[in-house]
């Protein structure tokens, strides 16, 4: 986390400030046309992003029309499998939830507080930006 907060990612408003020091394998990636963004990472037993995120039900849960290749089927839509995880709302509009033993976060920057950097590639056509510590 701490090369995250380094090369600006958190101040970007690319990984949330609550994500926890001890984040590791930390994959982010987001769309700057859509302002949506997925992040993935991995915690030590026992540890977890904490307050702000509260538990919700997954009839609440905000899903997008599109998600990285790297971003887990069952962590798509509303299908049997995402409806028996449990989720995290974590302010702003981040949804979170642990799938196999890594922490997803998935939001729609345009909703968050931290303002985000005008930054893009692009990549089979479409404009995103892939952030792998």
């Amino acid at each position: 986390m701490a090369e995250a907060r380094l090369k600006g990612a958190v101040e970007a408003g690319w990984i949330p400030p609550f994500v926890p020091d001890s984040a590791t394998d930390i994959i982010e990636q987001h769309n700057i046309d859509s302002n949506v963004v997925y992040l993935s990472f991995s915690l030590p037993p026992n540890d977890s992003p904490g307050p702000p995120c509260q538990p919700i039900e997954s009839s609440s849960v905000k899903w997008f029309s599109s998600y990285p290749i790297w971003w887990p089927h069952e962590l798509r839509g509303s299908n049997e499998a995402s409806t028996s995880l449990n989720y995290y709302y974590c302010g702003g509009a981040t949804v979170g939830t642990v799938f196999k033993g890594r922490n997803y976060i998935w939001f729609s920057a345009a909703q968050q507080i931290a303002p985000l950097a005008p930054v893009s590639s692009n990549v089979r056509g479409l404009k995103k930006d892939v952030l792998t510590l």
